[in-house]
């Protein structure tokens, strides 16, 4: 088989211009949602040595049920993990939780772009006894 010279620059072109690996990676949620209860999750970023995950490369979306929970109810921060390879995606809403079924997209990276979606199920809340 033949490689024109043209299809031979377009491979090299595309082997050089690749983006450097990255270690970005998710770890175990470390929350628990429960009804009528604001959501707070705490989901690990693992980073390589000399990475760093910005607020400005976070964000997740999130849907109660069938309708999705508006941007502005929606908070994320990235704080300082366990050590200087982890930091933390804590995502917050400022409604209660009133569905038992919530999906939550996480996106974090600036390219490369990591995307996540989970499906939570809502605990019931607790019940103290007289």
């Amino acid at each position: 088989m033949h490689i024109g010279w043209a299809q031979l620059f377009v491979a090299i072109a595309a082997l050089v211009s690749g983006n450097a690996a990255s270690a970005l990676g998710f770890g175990p949620i470390r929350s628990t949602v429960v009804l009528g209860q604001p959501l707070n999750l705490a989901i690990p970023v693992n980073l390589a040595d000399g990475e760093s995950l910005e607020a400005s490369c976070a964000s997740a979306e999130v849907t109660a049920g069938e309708s999705r929970v508006a941007a502005g109810n929606v908070r994320v921060r990235v704080t300082q993990g366990r050590d200087a390879t982890e930091s933390v995606l804590r995502i917050s809403t400022s409604s209660v939780v009133e569905e038992p079924v919530l999906t939550v997209t996480i996106n974090a990276g600036c390219p490369p772009r990591l995307s996540r979606t989970l499906v939570l199920l809502a605990d019931p809340p607790p019940v103290s006894t007289a």
